[in-house]
C-alpha cells in the first residue's frame, strides 16, 4: 500500500471501515496514472469494480461523454482502453 498525500475532491472519497479513502474509479485512474501496477491487474480491478456495482456504469458513460473531461489526457484513454478490453 501507498499513502500520498494532496487535495482530492469530496466526490473522489468516501469513509472506509475506520478511515477515508478513494472510491474505485478513483483508484484506478490514480493506478493508470502512477503506472504502478500491471495492466492485467488494472483490467481485473476496473472489472470486479464494474460487476460488483462499486463502479456504476453510468458514471462510465459520463466520463466518454462529458466534454469537460478531456478525453485525450492518457489515463482517459488507457481507462477507455481498458474497458473496450473488458467488454470484448
Amino acid at each position: 500500500m501507498v499513502l500520498h498525500k494532496g487535495e482530492i475532491p469530496k466526490q473522489d472519497i468516501e469513509f472506509g471501515d475506520e478511515f477515508w479513502v478513494t472510491k474505485p474509479l478513483r483508484t484506478i485512474l490514480d493506478l493508470i496514472t502512477t503506472d504502478s501496477v500491471s495492466r492485467d491487474i488494472l483490467r481485473q480491478a476496473l472489472r470486479e469494480s464494474l460487476q460488483r456495482g462499486l463502479i456504476m456504469q453510468h458514471l462510465i458513460q459520463q466520463i466518454k461523454d462529458n466534454s469537460r473531461v478531456d478525453s485525450t489526457t492518457p489515463q482517459i484513454q488507457k481507462l477507455l482502453f481498458l474497458l473496450k478490453e473488458i467488454n470484448r
